[in-house]
C-alpha cells in the first residue's frame, strides 16, 4: 500500500506536552514521531508508506509501515502558501505540521519509486508468493502541484499551459506507464 491512506487512522497524543510550541506537535498536541494506530499494516498490508490526508491536508509526512518517517528536528509548521522544492512548486492549501522536506509536487514520484522498490524485492526474495500492490495516488485534485519533469525525465509541468489540473493528468498517465 503506497499513497493517501485517508481510511482513518490515528496519532497518538502526547502524555505530557513538553513545550507548547514544539514543533512536532499539531493543534491539539498530537505527537508526529509516534507509529501510526489502524494504518495499513493494522489492516493486512505487510508493506507500506502512506500520508493520512495525501497532499491535501496535514500532518504532512509519510508513515513507513506505520511509523513516522521524520525526527522531531524535520518536523516544521506550514503556512498556507507555496515551497519551491527540487521536483517542482509544492502548495499548502491548509495550514499545519509535517516534514521540513514535504513536496506535493513529487507525491505520485515517490509512491511509485515505492511501489517500484517493493515489486522489485518482492520478485526477488519471493517470487513464488501472491502479492497486492495498492497505490493511492494524489492526483486529480487541489492542489494541482505536478512535478517538473517525470522519474524518467519527460517535461509534465506546462505540458498542458497554465492548468495544473491537466498536467497531473498526464502525470497520472505517465505514473500508469511506468507501473504497468
Amino acid at each position: 500500500m503506497f499513497g493517501k491512506w485517508h481510511l482513518g487512522g490515528k496519532i497518538e497524543k502526547e502524555q505530557k506536552p513538553q513545550n507548547p510550541n514544539s514543533s512536532s506537535r499539531l493543534k491539539f498536541g498530537y505527537n508526529l514521531t509516534q507509529p501510526l494506530v489502524y494504518g495499513p499494516t493494522d489492516n493486512g498490508f505487510d508493506t507500506s508508506k502512506v500520508s493520512l490526508s495525501g497532499i491535501q491536508a496535514p500532518p504532512f509526512l509519510y508513515y513507513r509501515n506505520s511509523n513516522s518517517t521524520v525526527s522531531q528536528d524535520d518536523i516544521v509548521f506550514y503556512d498556507v502558501g507555496e515551497y519551491d522544492r527540487p521536483q517542482g512548486m509544492s502548495e499548502i492549501k491548509n495550514a499545519g505540521r509535517g516534514d521540513k522536506a514535504w513536496d506535493t509536487s513529487n507525491f505520485n514520484i515517490e509512491i511509485v519509486k515505492n511501489n517500484e522498490k517493493f515489486l522489485d524485492e518482492h520478485a526477488k526474495n519471493n517470487p513464488k508468493r501472491p502479492f497486492f500492490s495498492f497505490l493511492s495516488l494524489g492526483a486529480i485534485h487541489v492542489p494541482f502541484t505536478p512535478p517538473d519533469v517525470f522519474i524518467d525525465g519527460t517535461p509534465v509541468k506546462g505540458k498542458y499551459g497554465k492548468s495544473g489540473e491537466y498536467d497531473m493528468l498526464y502525470e497520472l498517465d505517465l505514473v500508469v506507464g511506468f507501473v504497468i
